[in-house]
């Protein structure tokens, strides 16, 4: 289950990949990973280690406007 509304999990996906943590492609494949596995998304960029706590953490942050970035 996902805190994270539908467009705020969106945001936080191109933030990942405008920062660098993560490519297009990789995401798309992560994201059909994380359905064929039933995986929360943003879980599994981390236990995979596609992408750390922190970086995940920071993006949230800046989608929810919590931190300047």
């Amino acid at each position: 289950m996902s805190v994270l509304s539908t467009a705020a999990q969106k945001q936080v996906e191109d933030t990942l990949v405008t920062q660098g943590a993560l490519t297009k492609e990789k995401l798309t494949e992560l994201k059909d990973k994380a359905v064929k596995q039933s995986t929360p998304f943003l879980s599994l960029v981390v236990s995979d280690g596609h992408v750390s706590d922190e970086t995940l953490t920071k993006a949230i942050a800046h989608v929810s406007k919590l931190s300047k970035q």
